[in-house]
Parts: C-alpha cells; sequence; structure tokens
C-alpha cells in the first residue's frame, strides 16, 4: 500500500510542477504573431536562391513592427543598395486599419534581418489579420521616376505571408 501511495503521490507532484509550464507556454503562443501561410514566387534563377522569412510582428493601437529575415542575396553597394532592391512590404489588414510606412532598421548578420515599423490610425481592434507581400526586384523613388536610369535589376522573387498580431 505503501508503494502505491509513494507512486501516486509521485505523479501528483510531478504534474503539480510541469503542468504550469505548458499552460504558461501555450499563452505565451497565443500572443506571438506566427504567420498562418507564407507562398513564394519565383521570377528568375536568382529569386529561386533567395529566402524571405517571417521572424515576428507586435502591434499597438498605434505602430505594427513586422521583423524580417532574407538569405541568398548579396548587397554589392553595401545597404545603400538594400532599398533599391527590397521593396518595403506592402500590408493590408482584413480590419481595414490604415497605416503609413515609418522606417526600417536592418542588421546585416546571418541572416540579414529588417524591422518595418508602421504607423496605425483607426485600430480598435483586439488584433489584425494581416496580408503582407515582400518583393525582391527594382523598387525604391528610382523605380517610380520615368526620368531616372533604369536600375539594373529584375524582378526576383515575391513572398506573401498571411497571419495573425495581437494588438496590446
Amino acid at each position: 500500500m505503501k508503494k502505491k501511495t509513494i507512486i501516486i503521490s509521485s505523479i501528483i507532484i510531478f504534474a503539480i510542477a510541469i503542468l504550469p509550464v505548458f499552460i504558461f507556454k501555450g499563452l505565451l503562443n497565443k500572443e506571438a504573431a506566427i504567420p498562418a501561410t507564407i507562398v513564394a514566387h519565383n521570377f528568375s534563377s536568382e529569386g529561386e536562391k533567395i529566402k524571405l522569412g517571417f521572424i515576428n510582428a507586435t502591434a499597438t493601437k498605434e505602430k505594427l513592427r513586422v521583423t524580417l529575415s532574407i538569405t541568398g542575396i548579396d548587397f554589392p553597394n553595401g545597404p545603400d543598395a538594400f532599398s533599391d532592391l527590397v521593396c518595403v512590404p506592402n500590408i493590408t489588414t482584413k480590419e481595414g486599419v490604415e497605416k503609413t510606412f515609418v522606417s526600417y532598421e536592418m542588421n546585416q548578420n546571418d541572416p540579414t534581418q529588417i524591422t518595418y515599423g508602421y504607423d496605425l490610425r483607426g485600430n480598435t481592434f483586439q488584433s489584425l489579420h494581416v496580408e503582407m507581400d515582400w518583393t525582391v526586384g527594382p523598387c525604391g523613388p528610382s523605380a517610380d521616376e520615368s526620368n531616372v536610369t533604369p536600375i539594373p535589376y529584375e524582378l526576383m522573387t515575391n513572398y506573401h505571408f498571411t497571419f495573425i498580431v495581437p494588438v496590446k
């Protein structure tokens, strides 16, 4: 009888010690933005080598920050060439929240990580259902103007991300 009591007591103590870890981990995962889908469309052989990734996204009522990664591409002219080749992600929300691109921050670790910042207007929601297209190819002001010498880059790849980000 003592053996049975010790075994049952051990199981109960183990469950009490481990259960909160799983519950807390589940709560944390619900608060993290995780892409539901990522779809790649490559337009060139160079585009096939490029891998774009989703790291995380955070939102408040006024701000949205999306951190992404990129590998398989060199920037021969350094960070200055980045904005001519890697476009600012086009973001829409199911909720129709207005957004304005503000800035980006880049670190050139491996992989290169870029955090894009947006101002939000009209955000009264607890979460945002985001559709995002991120394109590598000619972009930036020189791609929008007709009196500028075109950049010698071709359209390489586009990744479409769908995710939900909680608003804190």
